[in-house]
């Protein structure tokens, strides 16, 4: 029975593929090809081929080598233009950016050269981004791509935000106290996604939280983070399998 249904199915993807080569060039196909599914309208511009590697599978993150295989790596003309430098961390040198094909400002962040050996370095890096990519919230800072610079170093781009830390803000002490509940409060918004991942963060403090220019609250560095059971993201590490938990 199941067997029936899996061969109709791909019998009626067949005659739309061909339906619509049929009927290339004509007026009507743009309206045709927005029928398709996305995963039909890659099957129909390169049947059999696969558009992008799927991430290794179970706790570990991807390596430096399996980034390189996925199609993230470098080389030829870079995705994005480097600029100036914006801050630097334990691990990482933030950079401000332009990402080519939109035109648009970006902040890339990049493992510090003198990491690039350290797997534990480097897999709390990427562990960064495939939480990030995993949280989808006004209250996360979006990542926009995981590539691999020439020289091998990881980078994470992703938006830029023009603002202050929270914790600068705190030791000004000029803002009332109403406001500074205000941003625990969209931290807190931030964290009931990521628990009901069943992602925890591990550093939540004033350092790790920025305020934009326009009122906007993120929770940022998300590379300690872990999950707790098996409904949070696979790539992402169980807390009960890391050191301090």
């Amino acid at each position: 029975m199941a067997g029936d249904v899996d061969s109709a199915r791909t019998g009626k993807f067949q005659d739309r593929r061909d339906n619509v080569r049929e009927m290339a060039g004509l007026d009507n196909i743009a309206a045709l090809l927005a029928t398709l599914t996305p995963h039909e309208q890659a099957a129909l511009s390169a049947p059999g081929k696969t558009i992008r590697q799927a991430a290794p599978a179970g706790d570990a993150v991807p390596t430096m080598d399996q980034l390189s295989a996925m199609g993230h790596r470098g080389g030829g003309v870079r995705p994005v233009d480097l600029q100036e430098t914006l801050g630097s961390g334990g691990q990482g040198v933030v950079h401000a950016g332009i990402q080519r094909s939109l035109g648009r400002s970006v902040a890339v962040k990049t493992l510090k050269a003198g990491l690039t050996s350290n797997p534990q370095a480097v897999g709390s890096f990427i562990n960064e981004a495939w939480v990030i990519g995993h949280l989808e919230h006004p209250n996360v800072v979006p990542i926009y791509e995981l590539l691999v610079d020439d020289e091998g170093r990881p980078q994470i781009v992703m938006r830029r935000i023009e603002g202050d830390l929270w914790a600068d803000v705190i030791e000004d002490g000029e803002r009332p106290l109403a406001d500074h509940l205000r941003i625990l409060m969209q931290v807190c918004h931030a964290l009931e996604l990521a628990h009901e991942r069943g992602v925890i963060h591990r550093d939540i403090k004033p350092e790790n939280i920025m305020l934009g220019r326009y009122g906007e609250v993120y929770l940022l560095d998300w590379g300690l983070a872990a999950r707790l059971d098996e409904t949070g993201p696979q790539q992402v590490a169980l807390a009960s399998a890391t050191v301090g938990i």
